[in-house]
């Protein structure tokens, strides 16, 4: 990654040269002894995936999930990408009840507290096209190559807000404690209310913040005293500080992008996939991580990432043609499920048992008053808590598993 590059080619023979790498990527991962299919979210980046995958094999599958929900509900979109590139689509879907089961489940296909939630309809969808197919095309890696997530964007308005009068910030944060609550794909109270917890912090922290569950004030409610006083002093962002040194960038936006790349993409999002498609015996493949096309990101000008507002914009320079516009266009969506409404309705019995005031004072972890006010909280939508409480089920879960026997808090 290099920081804030000076331009050396026009923007048409940048893009000219990202659709080569591309289909050479693509090309070279649909070498194999048996049949390979894809993944189609109806994104961006796995449909590029498919447009480059159908140049060079006519006979491909693709595999997608669906929800009920419609705010979660990408399915209809996904049909349109098979549609339009003419390749036979599978499409499932799945309720509440294929999760439950599942992320009880998870501990053993997890030896680790990951608490991504896309974990669940990735392992759906992995387990779903496994019944047809060994290996499958992913569009994995383009959020954190060309800048994808709306938090990129967030950091142009931090940089705005954070120049605003107090009274006017003032203004804002009653606004936002006011708003009513919806358990909708990334509502706008909720976006609201999560872009405040990055304020007053360094551009990298609060990016972080904004993709975390628990800040430190949060985290610090969370825990038993006993619990922070082991923890002492301990830097939550060490990391974060220790790869901003390493990598030797000034530029704002090429900093997050390589702490993305760093603490995201390969310490989550690789992880999540591996473990829930080799869960399933499914070999996933990442055309966009090739090596070549990597160092050919890291080194564009940052403009032709984050153009203005435009997130992915040499990206969608380059689907330019080879797919409809309204996919192309499309709001980034990520790989979610309906976990606010699951959590009120049919997850509400294994969230209250597993959080339950008994199990939490046993095991001398959490304070239990807040972990209630969470619960509470989320119980009559007077705040949107579908994070923390995530987290927290799939910690105790893996805690059963792996910690409970040891610490005699088994149940």
């Amino acid at each position: 990654m290099v920081d804030d590059p000076n331009a050396e080619k026009s923007e048409l023979e940048y893009t000219e040269k990202l659709r080569w790498l591309l289909d050479r990527s693509v090309r070279k991962r649909l070498v194999a002894d048996v049949p390979v299919g894809l993944f189609i979210s109806g994104g961006l980046d796995s449909a590029l995936v498919a447009a480059f995958a159908k140049r060079a094999k006519d006979q491909l599958e693709c595999f997608s999930i669906g929800f009920d929900e419609p705010s979660f509900d990408e399915s209809r979109y996904s049909a349109q990408v098979a549609r339009e590139l003419g390749i036979r689509h599978h499409i499932k879907r799945f309720q509440a009840a294929d999760m439950l089961q599942l992320l009880q489940k998870l501990p053993e296909i997890v030896d680790e507290p990951l608490a991504d939630p896309s974990i669940v309809p990735f392992y759906l969808l992995s387990r779903f096209a496994s019944e047809r197919i060994k290996v499958v095309l992913s569009g994995d890696g383009g959020d954190e190559l060309f800048a994808g997530y709306q938090t990129y964007q967030a950091v142009k308005f931090a940089a705005v807000y954070n120049r605003l009068p107090q009274f006017i910030k003032n203004l804002v944060k009653k606004i936002a404690v006011g708003m009513p609550v919806s358990h909708d794909y990334l509502s706008l109270d909720f976006k609201l209310k999560q872009f405040l917890k990055g304020t007053g912090v360094t551009t990298e922290i609060a990016f972080f913040r904004w993709r975390g569950a628990f800040d430190d004030g949060e985290r610090n409610q969370l825990l038993s005293s006993d619990v922070r006083h082991e923890l002492g002093c301990h830097n939550s962002y060490e990391d974060i500080y220790r790869y901003i040194e390493e990598s030797r960038l000034t530029n704002e936006l090429e900093r997050i992008l390589y702490l993305s790349m760093k603490l995201y993409l390969q310490d989550n999002n690789l992880v999540t996939v591996d473990r829930a498609s080799m869960a399933n015996g499914l070999e996933v493949r990442s055309p966009l991580l090739d090596r070549d096309l990597i160092e050919f990101a890291c080194r564009l000008p940052t403009n032709l990432k984050l153009h203005g507002l435009t997130t992915k914009y040499l990206l969608k320079n380059a689907a330019d043609g080879l797919l409809p516009k309204t996919i192309v266009n499309r709001q980034k969506q990520g790989f979610g499920i309906p976990l606010a409404r699951w959590l009120t309705a049919e997850l509400k019995s294994f969230m209250l048992e597993n959080l339950s005031e008994e199990r939490i004072r046993r095991q001398g972890l959490f304070d239990y008053s807040y972990v209630k006010r969470l619960i509470d909280e989320q119980l009559s939508m007077t705040k949107d808590n579908r994070e923390p409480l995530w987290t927290l089920l799939v910690f105790q879960t893996w805690y059963d598993r792996y910690l409970a026997d040891a610490s005699g808090c088994h149940e």
